[in-house]
């Protein structure tokens, strides 16, 4: 028979995989070049990550509940910084977007583990607790983000250099 400080161990586990893979699906969703589907699809994104967590800790999921969770805490980091979403985006900053939603979903997910950790239940989450938690886990989200963005990267090709008669005469 497992321990259960293993059991909880492999939880843990499972959680963070949840996690990780819903921040490469927000982070593409956030790369999405058209305004307010990027945002749509990041908060379904991160509605399923809640829903899938809830699942994994027994607990029950209400959507009505996930979703203004989810929307105040955007709303919160909105207020805190990521306040271009109005203007145009320039391609480059398609890049910046993605990481944000990663690094946002990162946060969050690392805010309900903490909180389903404790046995909290998704209906009894303290939302002014709940954002000092994704306070904390927002800057390593970022750094989280950009390692798989780099991951991600094309290899540039290198072309050999042309001989020149400098060259040759060496």
């Amino acid at each position: 028979m497992e321990s259960i400080q293993n059991i909880e161990s492999q939880t843990l586990v499972r959680a963070e995989n949840i996690i990780n893979r819903h921040i490469v699906w927000a982070m593409a969703s956030g790369a999405l070049p058209i305004h307010f589907i990027d945002a749509i699809g990041v908060m379904l994104i991160q509605n399923d990550m809640i829903k899938q967590l809830c699942k994994l800790y027994g607990l029950d999921y209400n959507e009505n509940i996930g979703k203004s969770i989810v929307s105040s805490i955007i709303a919160a980091s909105t207020a805190k910084g990521i306040s271009f979403a109005f203007k145009p985006i320039k391609a480059g900053e398609r890049i910046l977007m993605a990481i944000l939603s990663g690094a946002i979903t990162y946060a969050m997910g690392r805010m309900f583990i903490g909180n389903f950790e404790k046995g909290i239940a998704l209906i009894d989450i303290d939302i002014k607790k709940g954002e000092e938690l994704f306070d904390k886990n927002f800057e390593k989200g970022k750094e989280i983000a950009k390692n798989i963005t780099k991951k991600h990267e094309p290899k540039k090709k290198t072309t050999p250099r042309k001989k020149t008669t400098e060259d040759e005469k060496e």
